[in-house]
This record gives structure tokens, sequence and C-alpha cells, in this order.
């Protein structure tokens, strides 16, 4: 799989199924609801959950 492949850290953003893995795989999985609900999978292996645009922006800006 291409996870095993990543250099941690790393954060991965999603919102379906197909993310779930990913953001598990993540130092910091994010379920974004901004575009449609977050997927129950997803919410149960994120760190976080943000539902507006704006609030990932912000949060991923004090990231860097």
């Amino acid at each position: 799989a291409v996870i095993n492949q990543m250099v941690l850290p790393f954060v991965a953003v999603g919102d379906g199924n197909n993310d779930a893995e990913m953001i598990e795989a993540a130092e910091i999985g994010i379920g974004y609801g901004g575009v449609r609900e977050i997927a129950p999978s997803v919410l149960a292996c994120a760190s976080h959950a943000v539902y507006q645009e704006e609030k990932l922006v912000e949060f991923l800006e004090r990231l860097v």
C-alpha cells in the first residue's frame, strides 16, 4: 500500500470511507465535513474533525 511509503509525520484530510486508512496512519488525521458528512469510519480514527473550510485553513496554518 502507498501508506507504507509515507514519511512521518504527515497530516491527512478526508471525509469518506476510502480516506479512513490514510487518516488512521497519519500523525494528525482530520475528518473534514465541509462538503458532505464525515463517514463514521473516518470519525472513528481521526484525531480531529472540522466542519468549516475557514476553521480547517486556520488549523492547518497553525501546523506550519
